[in-house]
């Protein structure tokens, strides 16, 4: 099953549906959906379309609502294998290039598309209102693979850019990925500060971890990691 497809003129434009935008049915007898089928739909490939403004998710891979990514090594058990989707990196104003990674089935081929939208999915997800670059990528033996794709126009602060995944030549597309803003570049900077200095064996250090962002773009979603070393005990 096809919706869309590369060939000129063959995308469609799905917009202002009360529900998802399309809905890739798992769901086998009785539930929310209309229609039903097996767990193993497979091979319903959503290619470069203008998916935006509907309800819920633009592409929405039984159950309902975002399907995270698992650890790799696709396919999972549910409709187009619950492929996983591209991680796009942060981008800034100005760029012509989009990359990114993706960690999938071992030794395939993968047709990624990127759209620009003006607004994510309330989810933070995605939707995807005007492709702006594709490009095949070819995952290692561990299913994994980077992607650097050229866009046109360049991106301008503010739109917001996501990313679907296709396997070939299987045609299972993935759920759009998270929604990356397009802002200008953050620059975080991190200092670790320890009292007493130097620590006596068996008496409270104080532990102090800073971070500063040095701007001009803002930072969300940062996770810091912080290992203590043997043998100190976290009190």
């Amino acid at each position: 099953n096809l919706i869309g497809g590369t060939n000129a003129g063959a995308g469609n434009v799905i917009a202002f549906n009360g529900r998802a935008g399309v809905e890739v049915y798992g769901v086998p007898g009785g539930g929310q959906y209309d229609t039903f089928v097996t767990e193993d739909t497979k091979g319903v490939g959503i290619m470069e379309n203008s998916i935006y403004a509907n309800a819920a998710l633009g592409i929405d891979l039984a159950p309902p609502g975002v399907t995270l990514n698992d650890a790799g090594g696709d396919y999972r058990s549910g409709p187009n294998g619950l492929l996983n989707f591209p991680v796009v990196s942060p981008i800034t104003p100005g760029s012509t290039t989009v990359q990114g990674t993706l960690a999938t089935i071992p030794s395939s081929a993968l047709f990624v598309e990127l759209f620009a939208n003006t607004a994510p999915d309330p989810s933070g997800y995605g939707q995807g209102q005007t492709i702006i670059g594709a490009a095949m990528v070819t995952t290692d033996t561990n299913g994994n693979a980077g992607f650097s794709v050229s866009v046109t126009p360049p991106l301008a602060a503010g739109q917001w850019v996501t990313a679907t995944a296709t396997a070939m030549p299987g045609l299972d597309t993935s759920e759009f990925s998270r929604a990356v803003r397009v802002s200008p570049a953050a620059d975080l900077a991190v200092t670790i500060a320890a009292s007493a200095n130097p620590a006596q064996a068996r008496q409270n250090l104080t532990y102090t971890i800073t971070v500063t962002n040095q701007g001009p773009g803002s930072a969300s979603g940062v996770l810091l990691t912080d290992v203590s070393p043997q043998p100190a005990t976290f009190v």
